[in-house]
């Protein structure tokens, strides 16, 4: 079965990946996009069916790992990111323990990859979002961290800049082991994901 047959009437997807950023071009390089830029590298590591308007958003099904996965990449900002996500659960009739949530983390340091199931929101709003719509925080979470702003600088616009050209590579680092380990999703338990990916990946060694 091709993967069109999977998006059209072959099996539903039986994990939902949820890539937080926001949509609009302004937004493409922006490091409160970082998820975003996860899914992206995801797709084209994938290819298939480009994400259709679905669920307040983009999904797009591919296989991985053996299983249908959907990527799914929310339109309603980051601060109702929520709508998205429950919409989407409720459509595909998914529970949210097959729920994994990938987005940026100011207060972890740059380059540092995160896994962790449950917890608060953290100041994110985004996750703040999904947590009310859901009415639960039981889902899995891949936390992609950019660092704290420098002194003097708005949170909020440090947020919606982009990465400097010295930290790309250790960006392209992160980003890879987040790859990674969302391949491994389905068959590893969380705890192994954190024990396998939780790290600083700055350091290319």
């Amino acid at each position: 079965m091709g993967l069109v047959d999977l998006f059209r009437r072959g099996p539903e997807p039986e994990r939902l990946l949820v890539f937080l950023g926001n949509p609009g071009r302004e937004h493409a390089g922006a490091r409160h996009n970082i998820g975003w830029r996860v899914g992206r590298k995801m797709l084209a590591d994938n290819p298939g069916p480009g994400p259709r308007r679905r669920y307040r958003g983009r999904l797009a099904v591919r296989e991985i790992g053996g299983d249908p996965v959907g990527l799914l990449f929310p339109h309603t900002f980051m601060n109702a990111s929520g709508k998205s996500v429950r919409a989407a659960l409720g459509g595909l009739g998914l529970a949210t323990d097959r729920l994994v949530v990938i987005h940026d983390d100011m207060d972890l340091g740059f380059a540092s990859l995160r896994v962790r199931f449950g917890g608060s929101a953290g100041g994110h709003r985004g996750i703040r979002s999904i947590i009310a719509a859901l009415g639960t925080n039981q889902f899995l979470r891949f936390k992609l961290g950019i660092g704290r702003p420098p002194p003097g600088l708005d949170p909020a616009e440090y947020v919606l800049q982009g990465f400097t050209r010295a930290q790309k590579p250790a960006v392209e680092r992160m980003v890879a082991a987040a790859q990674a380990g969302l391949s491994e999703a389905g068959i590893a338990t969380p705890e192994q994901l954190m024990n396998r990916f939780n790290r600083n990946w700055a350091d290319p060694h």
